[in-house]
């Protein structure tokens, strides 16, 4: 049976609320993973109950705590519980514990439209090896380059040596398709330990580089590309006001990503479930 997982947390709450309904009324029935990065999760699971229920009655549901996935000395890695949600969000969208391949979605994720899982398992389109890139949520700058040559520098200490096209390495952008190969290949060469020190010192947040730097690795097939109206994405509240008007949507468009910042702004959210309610259900 085909698998989703989404990782979220308490600030995306109502979010995820939202999200649970435009899933069950748009994607066909399915295994859905929902990985809750809190420390204490329960308050989270006890808000969006009702949610969770309304899953349920159309898919198969899982909820993982954080410290079911991550190390069991987890307390060690001090900087997971200090540092930007992402530190551990990059890790829990890559040890998901699936029993096969995955679709990997983000909170932000709503669909407007049904949605197949082969247009789910299509693949964005960018070098994204070369310079550098803005995270437009956290205002923060990343060198990818040297992300991967450090990628590169520990998988040749693992034996490979094959050299791979960037060209399909991903962006950090979901929803993206997910190898169980590869996650297995990836926990065979690499301790969780060493996964949480790698990802929290190099503070990138691109899990899917290397997930799709071992798809190569392992002669996997590469993902289609698809459509450039596929979603639309709104990060922050002035993208909202500026650009973003939800009655001129491309027909293309089957996923809207609005950031927790954007729909979290009481007269946003409230312009954003409005639309919904007369458009959507």
């Amino acid at each position: 049976m085909k698998e989703i997982v989404i990782v979220t947390f308490w600030d995306e709450r109502d979010l995820f609320n939202l999200q649970a309904r435009t899933i069950e009324k748009f994607i066909e029935p399915c295994i859905i993973h929902i990985i809750v990065n809190e420390t204490q999760p329960q308050e989270f699971i006890d808000y969006t109950k009702d949610s969770i229920k309304t899953l349920q009655k159309k898919h198969t549901v899982h909820i993982h705590k954080k410290l079911e996935i991550l190390p069991n000395n987890i307390s060690d890695f001090w900087r997971l519980d200090q540092g930007p949600g992402w530190h551990t969000q990059q890790m829990l969208k890559l040890l998901a514990p699936t029993k096969g391949d995955y679709i990997s979605l983000d909170g932000k994720d709503l669909f407007i439209k049904p949605t197949t899982f082969k247009e789910l398992g299509k693949r964005s389109f960018k070098n994204f090896v070369q310079g550098q890139i803005r995270d437009q949520s956290e205002e923060l700058s990343y060198d990818i380059g040297e992300f991967y040559r450090e990628m590169i520098f520990k998988c040749k200490h693992k034996g490979y040596t094959q050299t791979v096209d960037t060209d399909f390495l991903r962006e950090n952008i979901t929803p993206v398709y997910m190898y169980k190969d590869v996650q297995t290949k990836i926990l065979q060469d690499f301790t969780k330990e060493e996964i949480v020190n790698w990802f929290t010192e190099t503070k990138i947040p691109l899990e899917y580089m290397l997930h799709d730097y071992y798809v190569q690795l392992l002669n996997l097939p590469m993902r289609p590309v698809y459509d450039v109206s596929f979603m639309n994405n709104i990060w922050n509240i002035d993208q909202f006001v500026s650009e973003w008007n939800l009655l001129k949507i491309d027909p293309k468009c089957k996923l809207v990503k609005i950031h927790r910042r954007v729909f979290n702004e009481p007269k946003y959210r409230k312009k954003v479930l409005a639309w919904f309610e007369k458009n959507i259900f």
